[in-house]
């Protein structure tokens, strides 16, 4: 395996002859020390005899011999186990071998760059990695050292992201972060964090993506679609006002059918001015027009606002809204409104897809380093061929009620959520209850 502490000194012999000579060495020392056993065993043995005084021993026939031969056998018993041991030592040098060319041949033929660092020393990386930060070579990489200064901003600005020996997921895949070259230009990577085990100590392993023309595209896709919406907007929230006007009898009396007809029509109206805003959210998002301003806040205070401001849906569908707090007390780094944005929608879904009388329950507690906000429903769970695709944007799963919403609110919460270096996910069984959680970095008090 590369290390970055270390330099290989052999590098201009084959791969099988370097090994091949390890073994022999390793061999031939073992055999010398059976050997050296061996004689050490037989000095003992005919000193000990000659000591015993045993009278007429050497002149016995045979005697003499004896005196090599027994202590030689006895030797010789004690050289097998030794050489069993140092054959299975060899067979398990082999494979430990064998699997670390494996995961070379792995690691340096992916596209991924893989990085294990130690308080952001390099351990091992694989030439991916250093290409996408603009490096030479792995070894390149080592001789430059920290990676405090490139890593993607959630790791240069969490304090999360110290391993801890728990070997938890620190940032799941498809989080999407800027990050630094060597020569100090911004690159976008899709970054995914882990803490992993490493020569016995805790490390943390990253894994990165290149999405910087991706992210391009999507930018200028983003402009186009923000600018459509904008000009579809204006109109239709005209359109809106009129129809709810009407309705209200303000343009005179509607016969009933005519007024089924406008508030089907005032409906449908309402539903794309509340499509083109989640794009604009989402585009603005992903965009970084909208700030996020991390603050220390109360994760309770947080969540009874998102409460409050929903418990009108829930009373009007007839569910109801159970909380269950373990650790009022506990502090977090967030952006306000943001937060409440991602609880409601959490929230919103829950009641959607749970039936007439039933119960959404919101539990807050802590999570090892972080605060987690569970929100569970009482639906019939997410089937299984939507599970991979339920954070994309315009994903929407069918309920028993029939299906509502512009299938952006999960994908907007996700983005919200990695903002705040935090994660989103759920736990869910087709025909049983769905659970979704928000995990956010802690704030300690004594850090506050």
């Amino acid at each position: 395996m590369t290390d970055g502490s270390k330099t290989n000194a052999s590098t201009s012999l084959p791969g099988w002859l370097v090994a091949g000579i390890e073994r022999a060495g390793v061999l031939g020392s073992s055999v010398a020390g059976a050997l050296v056993l061996t004689a050490l065993i037989n000095a003992v043995a005919v000193v000990g005899i000659e000591l015993m005084g045993l009278p007429g021993y050497s002149e016995r026939p045979f005697g003499g011999a004896m005196i090599i031969v027994i202590p030689l056998g006895v030797s010789l018993i004690a050289f097998y186990p030794l050489c069993f041991v140092v054959d299975r030592l060899l067979k398990a040098e082999a494979a430990a071998e064998r699997s670390a060319e494996k995961f070379r041949a792995l690691a340096d033929g992916s596209i991924q760059g893989i990085c294990i660092q130690r308080n952001f020393l390099p351990l091992y990386c694989n030439r991916a990695y250093a290409e996408i930060f603009g490096f030479d070579s792995p070894e390149h990489v080592y001789r430059f050292g920290s990676q405090a200064s490139l890593a993607p901003r959630p790791l240069r600005e969490g304090e999360t992201f110290r391993p801890q020996g728990e070997k938890r997921n620190l940032l799941s895949a498809g989080s999407v972060f800027p990050a630094r070259r060597l020569d100090g230009s911004e690159i976008w990577v899709e970054a995914a964090v882990r803490e992993i085990d490493w020569d016995g100590a805790p490390a943390v392993q990253i894994t990165v993506i290149d999405v910087d023309e991706r992210r391009r595209v999507e930018e200028i896709k983003n402009e186009f679609v923000s600018m459509v919406s904008h000009e579809l907007r204006t109109p239709l929230t005209a359109v809106e006002g009129s129809l709810s006007m009407i309705d209200a009898g303000m343009a005179g009396e509607i016969p009933p059918e005519a007024r089924k007809l406008i508030r089907i029509a005032a409906s449908s109206s309402n539903r794309l001015v509340r499509l083109i805003n989640d794009i604009l959210d989402l585009g603005r998002i992903e965009s970084g027009a909208i700030d996020t301003r991390l603050v220390p806040l109360n994760a309770h205070a947080v969540l009874r606002q998102a409460i409050e401001a929903i418990t009108p849906i829930a009373y009007e569908r007839g569910v109801a809204i159970e909380v269950q707090r373990t650790d009022d007390d506990a502090l977090i780094l967030g952006d306000r409104d943001q937060l409440i944005q991602v609880l409601t929608n959490l929230l919103s879904n829950a009641i959607k897809f749970s039936p007439a009388n039933g119960h959404v329950r919101a539990v807050l507690r802590r999570h090892g380093n972080f605060v987690r906000f569970d929100v569970s429903d009482d639906g019939p769970g997410i089937p299984d061929e939507f599970r991979g695709r339920i954070f994309q944007r315009f994903s929407r799963a069918h309920s028993g009620k029939g299906a509502s919403g512009t299938g952006l609110g999960l994908a907007i919460a996700k983005l919200l959520v990695e903002r705040h270096f935090g994660t989103i996910g759920f736990e869910s069984k087709a025909g049983h209850p769905t659970t979704f959680f928000v995990d956010l970095p802690e704030r300690r008090r004594d850090a506050a």
